[in-house]
């Protein structure tokens, strides 16, 4: 003969699933980059404000404008020339970057995708090059596209700029091989 069932009291799985949330938070610990959890937040923030009223723009264009400006005004390139001139470790994570305050093109971008893929918006580096007369002459350059719209929309990250097609949107924005291809595109920067 079988003994009958005991049931448990409902508070007990409410306090085990409680022991195992607490635990599990308790596990993580503290932010390992809480310099870029912040710039998450305080980017939402200036994404959501620059979007009030607006709702004829993608909000990409906005969030994508707000972490280029955020980076570009707090990732400097001199300050990575001085730490680089005096000796110093320079930056070589995005916390470290926002951290030191310095930066070339390439943490620019890095910092830029990190945050957009915390923001999930669709992002990709886009690196160029630019000839010169000799080969000593030759710099290359990085730079983001953000996927919105059905197209790629270029942002030069260390710049703060980017390039509205004239006639079109205002975040209707070119895409590196637009700009590559039509001489004028210097002329739609906006910075």
């Amino acid at each position: 003969m079988m003994a009958p069932a005991r049931e448990n009291p409902p508070w007990i799985f409410t306090w085990l699933i409680c022991l195992v949330f607490s635990v599990s938070v308790q596990a993580e610990g503290p932010s390992k980059t809480p310099l870029t959890d912040r710039a998450v937040e305080q980017v939402r923030r200036q994404a959501k404000y620059m979007a009030r009223g607006n709702q004829s723009a993608a909000p990409e264009f906005f969030s994508a404008l707000a972490t280029t400006n955020f980076v570009q005004a707090r990732i400097s390139s001199l300050n990575h020339s001085i730490l680089n001139i005096e000796k110093k470790n320079l930056p070589s994570s995005v916390e470290q970057c926002l951290e030191k305050r310095a930066g070339l093109c390439g943490n620019h971008v890095a910092a830029f995708l990190e945050i957009s893929k915390r923001l999930k918006l669709r992002a990709r580096p886009v690196e160029f090059y630019f000839r010169g007369d000799k080969p000593q002459k030759n710099h290359s350059h990085i730079c983001v596209e953000v996927f919105y719209r059905g197209h790629w929309r270029m942002f030069d990250i260390t710049w703060g700029t980017y390039f509205p097609i004239s006639g079109s949107r205002h975040d209707d924005l070119a895409d590196v091989t637009r700009l590559r291809s039509d001489r004028r595109s210097r002329d739609w920067a906006v910075t």
